[in-house]
């Protein structure tokens, strides 16, 4: 029961427990809200109602689906905070809560979700800091928290210990990363393909991605990158990167290519425009 937009209702009362275990409902016109009773159905273990109509708060009986270990509630109408109940949800392994309404910050206790592999909570009104509590969620692929209204330092260290994180965004927030220098540290990140780092305050070209050969998005826009770019940024990704973003800072000119001396090179990134009428709008595009 998804994908069919012609499809509308809502969600009954679940007076009694049930065997049910799976609920496919995203991608309908089903709105309203998520009923308190849901939290009967002991044995669900996975649930999504994507791309729906659904809206008002995210009840705190979804705390009692302790079986869960997918749930997708993003890109409805949901408001307000994340129920502090989602804590107990300890076998989740994908979270997607993005593209809503809701508010406050980032709960530290998501670092006990040690189960995660995709931590979803882009496009919503999160403030506040990044919780370091995060940092314990090493199983991660996919951490997406752009489009928020997210403050403070966050330590590029914090995702040091995730190794098989390949996608994170944090761009569109109010953050400032710091990232480090250290040789050690730098070449020791997972291997990302996807990474946002717009609006996130960089004075320069973060070091790690020297040691980075598999992205395939990367955007470094609207952030405070001064100089010349570093012809090592070239080689970054050059067999697999579509995208990549450089607009908006103050870049002056582009170090020369010529020490690779490959022809790979210019072919690989004659797939790219670079557009740099000023130096504060260099960008590349697919």
């Amino acid at each position: 029961m998804q994908q069919n937009l012609n499809l509308t209702g809502y969600f009954p009362e679940f007076h009694s427990s049930s065997p049910l275990r799976k609920i496919w409902c995203s991608s309908t016109s089903f709105s309203g809200n998520i009923p308190f009773t849901i939290g009967n159905l002991a044995s669900l273990d996975y649930l999504t109602i994507a791309k729906s109509k659904f809206s008002g708060f995210l009840p705190s009986s979804l705390g009692r689906l302790t079986n869960l270990t997918y749930l997708d509630l993003s890109y409805n109408n949901f408001r307000g905070p994340i129920p502090y109940s989602l804590q107990n949800l300890t076998q989740l392994g994908i979270l997607w809560l993005g593209g809503n309404r809701l508010t406050g910050q980032i709960p530290s206790w998501f670092g006990n979700l040690s189960e995660l592999t995709v931590l979803s909570l882009a496009g919503n009104m999160l403030y506040g800091p990044v919780p370091q509590s995060l940092s314990r969620l090493t199983n991660l692929r996919t951490l997406n928290l752009f489009e928020n209204d997210l403050n403070g330092t966050v330590d590029f260290d914090l995702f040091l210990g995730m190794k098989y994180l390949i996608e994170l965004r944090l761009d569109g927030n109010n953050l400032s990363v710091v990232t480090t220098s250290n040789e050690v540290n730098s070449s020791t990140f997972g291997k990302f393909e996807i990474l946002g780092l717009n609006l996130c305050n960089l004075n320069g070209f973060p070091d790690f991605l020297r040691y980075q050969d598999k992205l395939r998005y990367l955007d470094l826009g609207r952030n405070n990158i001064y100089g010349r770019i570093p012809k090592w940024i070239w080689n970054s990704s050059i067999e697999t990167m579509a995208y990549m973003a450089l607009n908006d800072n103050f870049l002056t000119s582009i170090d020369d290519q010529e020490s690779q001396g490959d022809e790979k090179l210019s072919e690989e990134f004659s797939h790219f425009v670079l557009q740099s009428e000023v130096p504060s709008t260099t960008r590349f595009v697919q």
